[in-house]
């Protein structure tokens, strides 16, 4: 056996030895270690700095690490669909100091209720827009606000003939369509499978039929079709979204593994680059979950946020 031969072998070996340390859910390291210590660099002590820019800086941080540490992640098949060893979850925290204010619970604990950043100004407000899409089982969240703010809430769920429980449906702050928010202004007869008989709008369509410029709370839970219908507001609105905060659950259930790297990834990526900022998240379950984000472009200048 002569000496080439062997460095030959030897390298076989090697490279037999890390694809198999390193085999689709065998990583024998914590990827999310790469995204936890930059976590620490976005909460910064609220009485050092309630700058949002300087917030984004450190923001970056995660996102960069984020970027690195799903590569990885991609290379190696993991199903980040799965709880081990690396849920999709993991790699998107949210950073409290987006919201410098209280951040306040309004509705229900559970399915239903919204943690929203600061209520108060919302309860100063004289000419408070609130849009909320998918509204059919438990409308906690909107019989608040509607309780506790001069808050006009157009609320739209295409599933049901009126808003749930336990909003007054003739309560004047109430403004019900049974219209569904969609990727482009259509019917949809079917899902699924089932026969059905749904319209839908963009939000384009919707605030222009309404004679809004600018929404101050954008609250959508729709069961999947969140990626269809916000990839169409990033396309109207490619200068600045036109609402102060989005408060949504994404879903992951009607998603395949494949379409968490190919479709939700980007998504979100195409979220954060259009000024959208998570400062809370409330966990669901495995492939649903909580998130509120603030707008830290804000009408071009974040500050007007606080007035």
């Amino acid at each position: 056996m002569n000496r080439r031969y062997m460095f030959t072998l030897i390298i076989m070996l090697l490279y037999c030895f890390m694809w198999y340390s390193l085999k689709p859910d065998e990583v024998q390291y914590d990827l999310t270690a790469l995204v936890a210590p930059s976590l620490k660099d976005c909460n910064i002590d609220k009485s050092q700095s309630n700058d949002v820019f300087e917030q984004d800086i450190e923001y970056e941080k995660i996102v960069q690490a984020r970027m690195r540490a799903l590569q990885i992640a991609k290379v190696n098949g993991l199903d980040l669909k799965k709880e081990k060893p690396h849920s999709f979850w993991d790699f998107y925290p949210a950073c409290p100091n987006f919201c410098p204010f209280k951040v306040s619970r309004v509705g229900r604990h559970g399915d239903g209720g919204k943690w929203l950043c600061n209520l108060e100004r919302l309860k100063m407000k004289s000419n408070c827009i609130v849009y909320s899409f998918g509204v059919s089982n438990d409308s906690s969240f909107e019989d608040e606000l509607v309780k506790n703010t001069d808050c006009i809430v157009y609320a739209y769920d295409p599933t049901v003939k009126q808003i749930g429980y336990p909003v007054d449906p003739s309560n004047p702050k109430i403004k019900f369509q049974p219209i569904g928010i969609g990727g482009k202004d259509q019917n949809i007869s079917s899902v699924l499978g089932m026969q059905l008989n749904y319209p839908l709008k963009t939000l384009k369509t919707l605030m222009r039929e309404n004679g809004h410029e600018w929404i101050d709370v954008l609250k959508i839970d729709v069961e999947g079709y969140e990626y269809e219908s916000l990839s169409r507001v990033l396309g109207d609105f490619q200068q600045v979204l036109p609402f102060d905060q989005l408060l949504i659950e994404v879903h992951l259930s009607w998603i395949s593994s494949e379409e968490v790297y190919s479709l939700v990834i980007p998504w979100w990526d195409a979220l954060e680059r259009m000024g959208l900022r998570p400062y809370f998240t409330e966990d669901g379950s495995p492939t649903r979950r909580e998130y509120s984000f603030i707008n830290i472009r804000n009408n071009i200048d974040p500050n007007n946020f606080r007035k």
